[in-house]
């Protein structure tokens, strides 16, 4: 059967589409990307977050009173 390779490349397609479908729904927004936006205590949750996953106390490396900023010159790259 001449059509065979195409149900082949929708079968490898299927894993693709499910794991971009649910990265919607369970990968969080970068910080920086809220930090960009303004969004601080969104970003400052999601690091919390984070830190509890790697064992740590998020509040202890992330406490109530942190400010973490964004600055756009630092973060750009040059390639030249």
């Amino acid at each position: 059967d001449g059509q065979a390779w195409r149900w082949f490349v929708v079968y490898c397609a299927i894993p693709c589409v499910l794991s971009m479908i649910l990265g919607f729904w369970f990968v969080p927004e970068s910080p920086r990307w809220l930090l960009t936006k303004g969004r601080h205590d969104e970003a400052v949750a999601i690091l919390r977050h984070g830190a509890e996953k790697n064992g740590k106390d998020g509040m202890e490396v992330f406490p109530t009173n942190i400010i973490i900023t964004y600055d756009e010159a630092t973060s750009t790259s040059d390639n030249s």
